[in-house]
């Protein structure tokens, strides 16, 4: 059996994870996931209709527990979660107040956030995700973007602007979820997000967005606390992102 093995998050340190959600990868989640997801989480992953989207789901979520398993040092299957008012799931007990993470899942892949002692969100998307046409587009555009942001998407091509709105949209999402606020239109509306890294604005606090790159056609944001006493708006290169090797249901993670 293959161990897959990390330094656990230092200070400024998000570690991310790529997590495949078709193929063998998906076979092996859902072998394992009688033993290691709890009765809620079968009950969750048996309300969703298509037998894809069931698949996926329980694939993301043995990975989460193969990575939490091995920052804690607890088997994956005595995991526990508590959840928040709007479902985000964190770690219960003493471990949930040091280590924080986000799991974000788009078509055949999901992303997964790890930091130690500081909250993070993070969003990813397909970048052919959205509605199918350009009436629909800029109908999305008009409710989720705030003025200043809308401004500089109606600049754009129409070629250009499905990819700007998911960058908008995976910065917002991230924001929303680092500060446990539900994710609503008019909530995505009234925060202000860059295209790229930097400051984030519009939720209490000083944060800033991290821009992973990704293979394939994929787009994704990182959300964490700005660092205190840095200039702002270069706030997010003072943050490190570590990317672990992808992990698949079947390679435990171990770590250092």
């Amino acid at each position: 059996m293959t161990l897959t093995t990390f330094t656990a998050p230092g200070p400024r340190q998000v570690h991310l994870w790529a997590v495949p959600l078709d193929g063998p990868a998906a076979d092996t989640a859902v072998a394992l996931a009688p033993s290691v997801l709890d009765p809620g989480e079968r009950r969750r992953a048996a309300r969703l209709l298509l037998p894809e989207d069931r698949r996926r789901w329980t694939t993301a979520r043995v990975a989460l527990r193969g990575v939490l398993g091995a920052c804690t040092g607890l088997p994956p299957a005595r995991i526990t979660f508590a959840y928040g008012r709007h479902g985000r799931p964190r770690l219960a007990g003493p471990d949930g107040l040091r280590l924080h993470f986000n799991l974000t899942h788009s078509r055949d892949r999901a992303l997964l956030a790890v930091c130690r002692d500081t909250p993070v969100g993070a969003d990813l998307e397909h970048l052919d995700a959205g509605p199918p046409d350009d009436r629909g587009l800029d109908e999305l555009a008009e409710a989720v973007l705030a003025p200043s942001e809308l401004g500089a998407y109606r600049q754009l091509p129409y070629p250009d602007r499905r990819a700007a709105l998911l960058r908008r949209w995976t910065g917002k999402e991230a924001l929303l979820k680092a500060t446990g606020r539900g994710i609503t239109l008019s909530a995505l509306s009234r925060v202000t997000v860059p295209e790229g890294a930097g400051p984030a604005y519009g939720v209490p606090g000083t944060w800033t967005l991290l821009r992973p790159p990704l293979d394939g056609p994929y787009t994704a944001a990182i959300a964490v606390p700005a660092v205190l006493g840095e200039a702002h708006t270069e706030n997010h290169k003072n943050w490190e992102v570590v990317e672990n090797a992808p992990t698949a249901p079947n390679e435990p993670v171990d770590h250092n």
